[in-house]
């Protein structure tokens, strides 16, 4: 073979290798894409059917059976968790800890907090998380999907999410059948923190509650609410919304409102980025005033 024939013929098995990495790569962005979606898809049904804080929602009330173990996972604490809930202006929670009396609410503009003792105010705070509004909630920490598959959770079947997490993977899983998250495991600030729910879910309206939820640290339990039980709460009295004896009013907290989005925008992801996993924490720093609200 001559050289000339020589030269086209590795150029055209060059272009023939350069087509099929392009095609490759497509593919694996079309993956990629498509596993993103799903979990996306997962993420938003199970959020749906929990959801009892949205605006215009018909009050309610909560109550629950709780226990708060100590930091090694032992020596409980065992009591109640009530919330009777209009909205966001009118709202009332109580957090009863054997004698340890914790309680916070709004009525109008009138704020008004019941601090508990220092020794059980971290376990009062993830009780809050487990079952309570949130009504300052951070923005998610962006994961990205790795892997989607069907495995048993707690003797239920269930599609789990397997989230790229360095130097760690977090984890989801939802009910096949009726698509509420039963488990959520984190990884962060040096600690895996594990949120399961019972797969006993209670219907209520159009929603579907857990039965039972459960918070542990470190393969270690924290919390355990069980007992979960939801009521209509029609023309309460206004005396349900009173602050106990002993509640401190927050004055400074007068007007505010839980803040709600007014414009939603999905953040740019090259695929370059997306087929190298690549992530990372954002920092944001942010003033609020009446009148002009800014973040940087």
């Amino acid at each position: 073979m001559s050289i000339g024939n020589r030269v086209r013929a590795s150029l055209a098995r060059a272009r023939r290798a350069g087509g099929l990495a392009t095609w490759a790569a497509q593919k694996d962005a079309t993956a990629a894409a498509a596993l993103e979606s799903r979990a996306r898809e997962l993420e938003e049904r199970a959020r749906r059917l929990v959801s009892l804080f949205e605006k215009g929602e018909p009050s309610f009330r909560m109550r629950a059976k709780v226990k708060a173990f100590d930091l090694a996972g032992a020596r409980p604490v065992e009591g109640t968790y009530t919330l009777d809930w209009e909205g966001t202006s009118r709202w009332r929670e109580e957090i009863v800890l054997g004698e340890t009396v914790a309680a916070r609410g709004v009525s109008g503009d009138r704020w008004w907090l019941k601090q508990p003792a220092a020794a059980l105010s971290l376990r009062i705070h993830q009780i809050r998380e487990l079952l309570g509004p949130r009504l300052f909630e951070e923005a998610p920490r962006p994961r990205t999907p790795a892997r989607i598959r069907e495995r048993a959770v707690d003797g239920a079947r269930a599609v789990c999410v397997r989230f790229v997490q360095d130097p760690f993977d977090d984890e989801a899983c939802y009910d096949v059948t009726s698509g509420v998250l039963l488990r959520d495991e984190r990884h962060g600030n040096g600690m895996t923190t594990d949120v399961r729910s019972d797969a006993a879910h209670a219907p209520f309206r159009d929603r579907l509650y857990p039965r039972a939820r459960r918070l542990s640290e470190d393969r270690r339990p924290a919390i355990e609410a069980v007992d979960v039980e939801l009521t209509d709460l029609p023309d309460a009295a206004p005396d349900t919304f009173a602050p106990p004896d002993g509640a401190e009013a927050l004055p400074w907290c007068e007007g505010l409102r839980a803040p709600e989005r007014t414009r939603k925008v999905n953040p740019a992801y090259p695929e370059s980025a997306r087929m190298r996993r690549a992530g990372g924490a954002s920092r944001w720093m942010a003033a609020s005033s009446r009148t002009e609200p800014s973040a940087t």
